[in-house]
């Protein structure tokens, strides 16, 4: 009697260690699949040194994935002072990651990438945007407009991918 019941304890361990394999299995490519990336979207000044103008460009929070990587680049933040002294290095250049305060990830022009995207020129991210499956997520940034907690410029809106 006692070999009958180890068996049936050992069997009924057996399938429960398989289903939470196959469990873990399918939740792993389920998270992969799913994996959503959220991005802010906000307009801030930029001085042109070039036109010596300022400007109101787009910048976002991190350095995307997908298409929208084609349009991104990472450069170096505006001083806002002349007492201000900032290095030219930004990182291993626009695919980096890494926090550097001095630099910043601006979006460019889709049909100029050499130009960066001002809050004139919305209507053509967003087409990009919608263009290549990004959402732009209304009701987080909904929610966020509403409540005390204010980002620091001036946010657009959250998208994600």
């Amino acid at each position: 009697m006692k070999n009958k019941t180890n068996k049936y304890f050992f069997h009924f361990y057996l399938h429960i260690s398989i289903i939470y394999i196959i469990y873990l299995y399918y939740y792993n490519i389920i998270s992969y699949i799913y994996k959503v990336m959220m991005y802010s979207l906000v307009g801030a000044p930029f001085y042109d040194e070039r036109y010596q103008c300022y400007k109101k460009i787009i910048r976002i929070n991190k350095f995307p994935t997908g298409a929208l990587k084609q349009i991104v680049k990472r450069v170096r933040s505006p001083r806002l002072s002349h007492f201000d002294v900032y290095n030219n290095n930004c990182g291993n250049g626009c695919n980096s990651n890494t926090f550097n305060p001095q630099c910043i990830f601006v979006v460019c022009n889709p049909n100029a990438p050499n130009h960066f995207l001002t809050v004139d020129e919305l209507p053509d991210l967003m087409t990009f945007l919608v263009n290549n499956g990004y959402k732009i997520d209304t009701s987080i940034t909904k929610m966020l407009m509403k409540s005390n907690v204010k980002p620091s410029n001036d946010l657009i809106c959250y998208i994600s991918d």
